[in-house]
Formats: structure tokens, sequence, C-alpha cells
């Protein structure tokens, strides 16, 4: 059977669970998806830092090879996952020359996300 078939096109989705007790579905509250949403997408982020800055200082600048090597995709996928762990201030750009390699470096937000996500002390200095 096609797929289009069973596919029923402009049907909003609901995010809704099953409740045993009672066999019926209980819609799940907004607030509930966009928090589930935003921990998912800040387990992601983290992560992604936590891939590249693992194994180096906390003040290392890694640029889109490293990226490329630690995530095993493409220079224009690691480009797209640098702007988002920009957007999420956990790194930061570092001005270089055009023509040079483009490099980024933790944010001090960054640096505390990955030392608690490694479980480094709280006191340790890159």
């Amino acid at each position: 059977m096609n797929i289009d078939a069973r596919t029923f096109h402009g049907v909003p989705l609901v995010y809704a669970r099953f409740n045993l007790d009672t066999y019926s579905f209980d819609r799940v509250p907004e607030e509930e998806i966009a928090a589930a949403k935003a921990s998912k997408k800040e387990a992601e982020n983290n992560a992604w830092i936590t891939k590249i800055w693992k194994s180096k200082a906390l003040d290392y600048a890694a640029s889109y090879a490293d990226a490329e090597s630690s995530w095993n995709i493409s220079r224009q996928g690691s480009s797209a996952r640098f702007k988002k762990l920009i957007a999420a201030d956990l790194v930061e750009r570092i001005n270089t020359q055009r023509g040079n390699p483009v490099f980024h470096k933790l944010s001090p937000k960054g640096a505390e996300v990955l030392k608690e996500t490694l479980k480094l002390h709280p006191t340790c200095i890159p």
C-alpha cells in the first residue's frame, strides 16, 4: 500500500499519553512538550562540545576540520553545528583573517558545561 494512502496530510500533531487505568489518551501540556524539546536540544549541544573538547585544554581553539574528524560529518554540517553552539552561547568564534581557517573556542558558559559533563573539579582552570 502506498504510504500516501495511510497518511493524513494537514492534520496537526497531537502529543498524548495513554492512561492505562482509564484506557484513555490524555493530551500532554504544551509546556511539557517545550521543556522536553529544550532539554533534548541542550543535551545534544553538550554532547557536541564534549566530543571535540574532552581530550583538549578548555581554552583550545577548534576548527571545522576538528569538528569533521570528531563528529564524522561534512564541513557544511560542522559549520551548521558550530552556528547552533554559538546561538546556545556555548562557543565563541575567534576572529581570524580572511582566507585563514575559522576557529572557535569555548565560551565561559561552554567551559562550565564541559566541566560539569566531564565531572572535572570545579576549580579546574584551563
